[in-house]
């Protein structure tokens, strides 16, 4: 990251099936003024700029109109080192690690290491799916009273980029990048495919529920911010397991 930009710039806002014109407007004026700059839409169920979206928006309206579009949500983290779900659904697949306030200087971090993370916020009618949480190395979930649970779509997102705003304008000092270069998302997800697929062929995951092991090893892993070389030594693993097994020829064969 260059000494001009902000540690705010590697984040993007990402809204899966967001179902409401007007929510994607509140969205963008929220973003606007916490200084985070980049929006994505997963397979939006409205017209992201229709007119409530443009008077929602006021000022943020250049966010929606550069807002990039995606059919999926492999497709949209393609470009990003680290995802953050946020829920309010608990359970105990969707423990949740961390609250906004708590979560926010270790991506600050991230972010002034020139790491792209995406937060993802799902439809307004039932959040995200397991499915697009697996896809997650972290959970995140806004306090609230025990009596309502459920924030609006744009209260959410200006929690959560409140808080980003207030760690950077709070970090004593700069933050140096890591050496090595972290893996991204695209090539984390080709990881366990992988694996998932050389796990099912030796037995050890139940092929009727192979993300209930599964969930838990991408977050296991999602925690060692694995570089690339790092990533490809699993891929390694996951070829040579292969051939022990007897699966395929031994590589280089």
């Amino acid at each position: 990251m260059n000494a001009s930009s902000s540690p705010l710039d590697a984040f993007a806002i990402v809204l899966v099936r967001v179902q409401n014109s007007g929510n994607v407007g509140s969205v963008a004026r929220a973003m606007h003024n916490m200084g985070l700059t980049r929006l994505a839409l997963v397979d939006p169920q409205c017209d992201p700029r229709a007119d409530e979206a443009r008077w929602m928006a006021r000022d943020g309206w250049f966010l929606i109109e550069r807002a990039e579009t995606f059919p999926g949500l492999d497709e949209a983290l393609r470009d990003f080192h680290f995802a953050v779900a946020t829920t309010a659904r608990q359970g105990k697949r969707r423990v949740a690690s961390s609250t906004p306030r708590d979560l926010a200087p270790s991506l600050i971090e991230r972010a002034a290491a020139s790491e792209k993370i995406a937060l993802l916020f799902g439809p307004e009618d039932r959040g995200l799916s397991a499915e697009h949480v697996s896809r997650c190395q972290e959970i995140l979930t806004i306090p609230t009273s025990d009596e309502f649970l459920s924030l609006n779509l744009a209260q959410a997102v200006l929690i959560v980029a409140y808080e980003l705003f207030t760690a950077v304008a709070t970090c004593p000092a700069p933050l140096t990048p890591r050496g090595c270069k972290r893996a991204g998302l695209e090539l984390q997800e080709s990881m366990f495919q992988d694996l998932q697929s050389v796990l099912l062929e030796i037995g050890y995951l139940d092929r009727h529920n192979p993300e209930h092991i599964m969930l838990d090893l991408r977050r296991l892993l999602g925690r060692a911010d694995l570089t690339e070389r790092e990533v490809r030594i699993l891929r390694g693993v996951a070829r040579q397991i292969r051939w022990a097994a007897g699966i395929e020829p031994k590589p280089g064969e």
